[in-house]
């Protein structure tokens, strides 16, 4: 057997991370360490901030950590994938001016109006591919434009992945996807779409050249090198925005196979050859953004583990300590599609200290059972899931004109049967779950078609299927949730 060569992945969610260690063979691909860890959004004076310093010190512990354990010349390379939410602003010496807006920041509901008035939202849709949403790329920088005394100052700006890549190596760039998932650029001709940046009366010169991922970018910088004890380890370009990053990772994505990918937000989507753009996909609320490869992905996004995880905090404010595993397990005895709640309120959008209180004024609200204990609210979202999940397929079957015969679930949300086998029996679809770290294999994935060891996306694909397995999560309950799912869509648009 080959030497194991290993491959870091930075795999950074909008509410925790994990650093990866990826080893392959030549033949395949494992999980050789996963050092995960936490941060959330500070809010300092009514203004909330991604606070990019602290992801950047765990990063960097972490990254020690792995060249000690592997030794020196162990690690081949390292690559950078984030949520697709936020940017830093920099300045004339390469300096980051200010601390990172979160894409969850109030600042934008006062610019909405205006930036209605300058641009529609078919125009916006139709131009980038982009779904208008409060923390839109373009949205952010019309509210740093107003607000920002640093935005005359900038002289460039990077997606997070992009800074903390630069940040790895000193070398400030942005890959397509990032900058796609933002909404700045032109769906068909893959440049910035500068006509819609000068109607919204942003600067264009701050947008650096992007380039495709899968390109080494060079070796780690001279003080990363120092502080990790090895500068000969590369960094890549990688796939920036974290759900196109895990598209390699996933075999047996076509238009007729709906993939969910799983984490602070459930994203319901294809992947596609082309973009797919138009009015039923538009009213679905279903954008379109550049894949690695010359590829698409439409999907919509979802509140996803975001509420549940601000949940779980506030069960332990009530005195509760299960973990997500007692919670399931317990949620498992209880009667299905009690009450739901539509995760994409707005309701559920913003950070709250109580979002359990939340959950339970919107079931009051809409005349539901109202959950009391964390087992009842677990399965009152896990429901909800299964139903956001339905509507995404039926309305993206339209909007495609296809019928989905499978869906494939990954990243965090593997973990959770319930989640998976209701989805299936809410659907009626069968659905295979699996590859926890689906996106931190797509990373690694891509660092080693940068190191020469793929050639093409099809061999990433098989060289993940051979190695990660996905179970049958397919449940049939469809006459039951045929009748829950007309319950609550009507409810929800009640609401």
């Amino acid at each position: 057997m080959a030497a194991e060569k290993h491959f870091i992945a930075v795999d950074c969610g909008s509410s925790n991370g994990k650093m990866v260690d990826i080893a392959y063979d030549g033949n395949k691909i494992r999980i050789a360490g996963s050092k995960p860890f936490s941060y959330e959004p500070v809010t300092i004076l009514g203004c909330m901030y991604t606070d990019i310093m602290h992801i950047y010190n765990q990063v960097m512990y972490r990254f020690k950590e792995f060249v000690l354990e592997r030794g020196k010349g162990a690690v081949e390379s390292i690559g950078v994938t984030t949520w697709g939410g936020d940017y830093g602003l920099f300045g004339e010496n390469g300096q980051l001016l200010s601390n990172m807006f979160q894409h969850r920041d109030k600042r934008t509901i006062q610019i909405k109006k205006e930036f209605f008035s300058l641009l529609s939202h078919k125009e916006l849709y139709y131009g980038t591919g982009s779904i208008y949403f409060l923390g839109l790329g373009s949205s952010q920088l019309l509210a740093d434009k107003r607000f920002s005394p640093v935005y005359e100052k900038t002289k460039f700006l990077l997606g997070t992945a992009g800074v903390l890549t630069y940040f790895l190596s000193g070398c400030p760039v942005m890959d397509d996807t990032m900058a796609s998932t933002l909404g700045f650029t032109n769906l068909e001709t893959t440049a910035y779409n500068t006509e819609l940046l000068y109607k919204l009366g942003l600067r264009t010169d701050i947008f650096r050249e992007f380039k495709a991922a899968g390109s080494i970018i060079g070796e780690v910088a001279p003080g990363v090198g120092d502080y990790i004890g090895d500068g000969s380890i590369k960094v890549v370009l990688d796939t920036g925005h974290d759900t196109p990053a895990a598209l390699p990772a996933v075999s047996g994505l076509d238009e007729r196979t709906m993939f969910i990918s799983m984490g602070t937000m459930m994203l319901a989507g294809v992947e596609t050859e082309h973009p797919r753009v138009n009015d039923k996909l538009f009213e679905g609320g279903f954008r379109t953004v550049k894949c690695a490869f010359g590829k698409y992905t439409t999907y919509r996004d979802v509140q996803g583990f975001w509420i549940m995880n601000q949940c779980m905090k506030g069960f332990q404010d009530r005195g509760y300590a299960y973990s997500f595993d007692d919670l399931e397990a317990m949620a498992r005895r209880l009667p299905a599609a009690k009450c739901a709640v539509n995760p994409n309120d707005p309701m559920f959008y913003h950070r709250s200290s109580d979002m359990v209180g939340r959950v339970q004024d919107y079931c009051r609200e809409t005349g539901q059972y109202v959950p009391g204990r964390p087992e009842e609210v677990y399965r009152c979202l896990i429901d909800s899931y299964a139903l956001a999940a339905r509507n995404c397929a039926e309305e993206m079957e339209a909007g495609l004109g296809t019928k989905f015969e499978r869906i494939r679930l990954f990243n965090g949300g593997c973990q959770c049967d319930l989640l998976g086998e209701t989805i299936s029996a809410c659907t009626g679809l069968p659905l295979d779950s699996g590859i926890r770290y689906a996106t931190a294999a797509g990373n690694a994935l891509m660092q080693i078609y940068a190191a020469g060891e793929a050639g093409s996306e099809d061999e990433m694909k098989e060289l993940s299927g051979r190695s990660f397995g996905m179970k049958d999560l397919t449940c049939d309950d469809k006459d039951f949730w045929d009748e829950m799912y007309a319950k609550y869509t009507d409810l929800w648009e009640g609401h």
